[in-house]
């Protein structure tokens, strides 16, 4: 989803909308990667792999300026 999201500008409201939202601090997002951009699959041949994200890392990442684009996001 997030792919979609930088795609057409609306990660930063996506962001802001999840900053808003009450959670633990062990809350996390699952994250779903396809495709090319999955080149750390579970298994050879596997074109898709998950991966957690803290919410707060995420928040402060995006915050931060650190996440300009989806190879930033997916890459932590």
């Amino acid at each position: 989803m997030e792919f979609y999201l930088f795609r057409d500008g609306s990660f930063p409201s996506f962001v802001a909308n999840l900053a808003t939202i009450p959670h633990m601090e062990r809350a996390v997002i699952i994250r779903s990667i396809f495709n090319w951009y999955a080149v750390d699959a579970a298994r050879p041949g596997d074109h898709s792999v998950s991966r957690m994200h803290r919410l707060d890392e995420l928040l402060a990442s995006a915050a931060g300026g650190t996440i300009r684009g989806y190879v930033d996001l997916i890459g932590r």
